[in-house]
């Protein structure tokens, strides 16, 4: 489709239909011309004064981390954990992470695997955590 206004009009249909409620009022708001920021739209409710965005791609980099220490760390302490974790996740940020970003039109990384991993906390927030940082996530259930 050619259109970019047929195509989000055809969105805001699609989503009008969806059956959960939240995905329905993206459709509203996009229907409605997709005036002002989704965010508060949709009610999202800030974190510490934090801008909504970083708080869902925060809490979003938190999941993933938790995921991989599950399937990597297990068998471990979790400070030793979280101490690998901060590591591979610093070096992969430092490295392959600018270089991954600019191919992102492909995964690079095999489903599962520990790099793709560190790729998907990273697009959901590009920022490095500390090892006492890391120990908070793996210690939160959110």
């Amino acid at each position: 489709m050619n259109d970019p206004l047929a195509a989000l009009r055809l969105a805001a249909a699609a989503l009008s239909q969806h059956p959960d409620p939240g995905v329905r009022d993206i459709g509203d708001w996009l229907a409605l011309g997709a005036r002002g920021d989704v965010g508060e739209w949709l009610g999202t409710q800030n974190s510490v004064g934090r801008p909504w965005r970083r708080y869902i791609g925060t809490k979003e980099r938190d999941r993933v981390l938790r995921e991989a220490a599950r399937q990597f760390f297990r068998n471990i302490p979790r400070t030793e954990q979280a101490r690998r974790l901060a590591k591979g996740l610093a070096d992969y940020h430092d490295t392959e992470w600018r270089q991954t970003c600019l191919e992102l039109g492909s995964r690079p990384h095999p489903p599962g695997s520990l790099r793709a991993f560190y790729l998907d906390a990273l697009l959901a927030r590009a920022v490095p955590v500390s090892v006492r940082q890391m120990e908070r996530i793996l210690t939160d259930s959110d």
